[in-house]
């Protein structure tokens, strides 16, 4: 089951979308819009950013680059805010 769940959120992050359905930084329903994306290296790497997504963004240094390996970036993650002020607190963390 947990198997399926990370294929589905894989999928997601693989086609743009939000990879969540609450803010990290705040517990609320995401908002259309206020987005951040983030790159991983590898399959591995986006598994632990989503299992963390608020401790994965207190990592990022440079969008570009994984914030586990600081390696180039292959992957995108798309993160979605409920409102401006937690994604410039999302991005204040870097």
């Amino acid at each position: 089951m947990k198997l399926i769940a990370l294929l589905s959120i894989v999928a997601i992050s693989a086609s743009g979308a939000t990879v969540n359905k609450d803010c990290p930084m705040s517990g609320n329903p995401i908002k259309d819009g206020i987005t951040y994306t983030i790159s991983v290296c590898c399959n591995k790497c986006e598994t632990k950013a989503l299992k963390n997504l608020k401790e994965t963004l207190k990592r990022v240094k440079d969008v570009t680059k994984c914030p586990f390996s600081n390696r180039k970036g292959i992957k995108q993650i798309t993160i979605g805010f409920c409102c401006k002020s937690c994604l410039s607190d999302a991005k204040k963390q870097n």
